[in-house]
């Protein structure tokens, strides 16, 4: 970096003084100093930046809540929900992977780790793996720990500070910071938005809570693209809470069947090339002899109003909010929709009725009802997939006997 000297520093004392004064004497005689010289107060400093957040503070306060998962083929983190020894962790973080396994199968015996080194034997009081979320429970008698404070994962901002806490490649304890680099990460494949960060995650970190700079969980810990730096992805905390009620309930992700299998978001251009007058779910297949079948849902309809609110979705963030709405309300309730049919030439308005049923439980994927799960047979060198109506709609077959070979 080049130096500058003003030339002032090489002139004499007398030089400077001399300059000021005059200075100072044209001012007075100007009428600019009224009342002979005032003593004037040297300019403020500017203001100085809030400090932020110190990481040791964060970790003093939520260490003694953040708890490590170990069992005989995986190790993970999670957090303590509850004084009496209820804690969230990750679905695939308590699943029993070996081969040969069955792939809904929790591992028989699972040790928790708390900060301050004591371990517990833990149950699994449910497990799901979209959205990716498990609870365990361990029995801690009389004694009292360490909740964590639940923060709102729907409030959250792009750029917001954020710092993740648990076992990365085993490191028990160890904290990361970063920002939420995207609160709507849709394109991931999975049954709900997620969050992104770029706060350090690693294996050994699944589970674990991701806070906020208060100290309040933002979301779980699940996944970090290991080909790439900072790319770590988050279950939103307020999706997590929805399913750690249900596993207390029902024992299992219990979510309601949606009564068609593909649909999609009417965004702009589309909504402009079907003549839409609005923006809505368009529906792209309906299982014929289904429930929503038989209350009038068609392919090609477009869903507006749910129970009288408006569902525009002119994108795949709003989508994934429909599903999740509709998935989670309780079964054998009843639901009001208002879709647009196309009948000669137009838009016409309708609105049915119909009692959500109940999805069939698959804790260990993600698909709903009728989507296409596929099985391998490595010692047979393929895979089978059942015959279920949207594969026979896919593949225009006559028959749903047999398996499809793919």
């Amino acid at each position: 970096m080049e130096r500058i000297v003003s030339s002032c520093v090489r002139r004499p004392a007398s030089c400077v003084w001399g300059t000021a004064w005059r200075l100072l004497a044209c001012a007075a005689l100007s009428g600019l100093l009224d009342g002979g010289l005032v003593a004037q107060e040297p300019p403020a400093p500017p203001a100085a930046e809030p400090a932020p957040s110190q990481d040791p503070g964060i970790f003093a306060r939520v260490d003694p809540s953040v708890v490590t998962i170990s069992h005989e083929r995986a190790m993970g983190s999670g957090f303590i929900l509850s004084e009496d020894g209820y804690i969230l962790t990750n679905g695939h973080v308590v699943m029993d992977v070996g081969d040969g396994e069955d792939p809904k199968a929790v591992s028989r015996r699972i040790t928790v780790t708390l900060s301050d080194e004591r371990k517990f034997q833990a149950r699994v009081l449910g497990h799901n793996l979209d959205p990716d979320v498990a609870l365990i429970k361990i029995d801690v008698g009389a004694e009292r720990l360490s909740p964590v404070e639940i923060g709102d994962s729907r409030a959250v901002r792009v750029g917001q500070r954020c710092f993740a806490v648990g076992s990365p490649r085993g490191m028990r304890r160890t904290l990361t910071s970063g920002v939420l680099s995207n609160i709507e990460r849709t394109d991931l494949g999975t049954f709900t938005t997620v969050l992104q960060t770029d706060a350090a995650i690693n294996p050994g970190n699944s589970g674990g809570p991701l806070f906020d700079e208060q100290g309040r969980v933002l979301g779980l810990n699940t996944y970090a693209d290991q080909r790439a730096n900072n790319l770590g992805f988050t279950v939103p905390i307020h999706v997590a809470m929805v399913l750690q009620e249900h596993y207390r309930r029902h024992g299992y992700f219990r979510r309601a069947a949606l009564p068609f299998f593909f649909a999609q978001e009417t965004h702009d251009p589309l909504a402009a090339a079907l003549g839409l007058p609005g923006h809505g779910v368009l529906l792209d297949f309906v299982e014929e002899g289904s429930s929503a079948w038989a209350a009038g849902l068609r392919s090609g309809d477009v869903i507006v109003r749910v129970d009288g609110k408006p569902c525009p979705a002119r994108t795949r963030t709003d989508l994934l909010a429909f599903r999740w709405d509709l998935s989670t309300r309780e079964v054998g309730s009843r639901v009001r929709l208002d879709l647009l049919q196309y009948e000669e030439g137009t838009w016409k308005p309708r609105a049915v009725e119909m009692e959500l049923e109940e999805d069939t439980p698959a804790p260990a994927i993600g698909n709903q009802r009728g989507e296409i799960p596929e099985m391998l047979y490595q010692p047979l060198g393929l895979g089978v997939r059942r015959i279920v109506p949207l594969a026979r709609y896919a593949f225009d077959l006559a028959t749903d006997r047999g398996v499809l070979v793919t």
